[in-house]
């Protein structure tokens, strides 16, 4: 609720060489139904930023 600490925050680890941006933003949208209209979500993105071209365009778009 608005206003109340979470009683649980999920955690993820990622323990692969690669980048995946713009798939683990399609993985976290479709298990945690983010662009549900009327509900406000938020992704927290915690990153070295050190992406491909590629791979900064195709998750900018799913941000989006």
């Amino acid at each position: 609720a608005p206003g109340r600490a979470p009683a649980h925050v999920s955690e993820f680890q990622a323990t692969g060489a690669g980048h995946s941006l713009a798939e683990a933003i399609d993985a976290l949208t479709a298990g945690l139904d983010l662009t549900r209209p009327g509900a406000a979500r938020l992704l927290v993105i915690v990153s070295d930023a050190r992406y491909s071209p590629d791979e900064t365009h195709r998750a900018t778009q799913r941000i989006k």
